[in-house]
């Protein structure tokens, strides 16, 4: 069995710029690529190198379109990262909008710290720009919930769990039993579908999954 490592590269002491890197059996995958919001000495942290390369990263996973959680793409696309970009549908769609914003935003800024002179750099610029973010689009590959488990219904890659955080809102939020009825998902696989709601909860799932739990 191969080693599994993850690590974190924001979002740890502070709620923004999720962004964690999933290390295994050689290949890196990079879930969420948001960026630092909210006081200066954290969105001047947006300016820091990743300590890995962008070009390293096989693909990228987004949870949901938030800044903090997508704004970073183009910065990454920028650096070099030309992998794919997953997610689903609605949130492709969003993330398009939100990162057009941003870089219109950034392009602004820099524009207006140039006029007023403000800025240490000169010229100041922005952390990406429109250009930047058009390619992190381009890099989008959106999926329909369905096509998340076409892989496991055709047997093309091996079952693994799915773990939803939060047992009293997923519950409310999908109805799998339905999903199963309708052919989605298998019945075979609604075992797949765990509820944790702690973090060491979902870990403990996982080393189970793979054999490696203690005791």
């Amino acid at each position: 069995m191969g080693s599994c490592r993850i690590s974190f590269h924001g979002a740890a002491q502070t709620v923004t710029r999720s962004k964690y890197l999933l290390e295994a059996n050689g290949s890196r995958i990079l879930i969420d690529c948001g960026l630092f919001q909210g006081l200066k000495e954290l969105r001047l942290l947006n300016w820091s190198d990743l300590p890995f390369p962008a070009e390293s990263i096989k693909s990228i996973l987004i949870t949901h379109a938030h800044l903090d959680h997508t704004g970073y793409l183009p910065r990454f696309v920028k650096d070099g990262c030309e992998c794919p970009v997953y997610s689903t549908r609605a949130t492709g769609e969003l993330t398009r909008l939100i990162l057009a914003d941003s870089a219109r935003i950034q392009m602004e800024d820099a524009r207006h710290a140039n006029r007023k002179g403000y800025s240490k750099h000169s010229p100041a610029l922005p952390l990406y720009d429109t250009a930047a973010a058009n390619q992190a689009v381009r890099q989008l590959r959106v999926r329909d919930l369905g096509d998340w488990f076409e892989p496991r219904q055709t047997h093309r890659m091996q079952k693994i769990p799915i773990l939803l955080f939060g047992r009293e809102y997923w519950s409310k939020v999908v109805d799998f039993q339905f999903l199963a009825d309708e052919g989605t998902v298998a019945d075979r696989d609604l075992e797949l579908f765990q509820y944790a709601d702690t973090a060491q909860e979902a870990w403990e799932m996982i080393l189970d999954f793979h054999g490696e739990l203690e005791g």
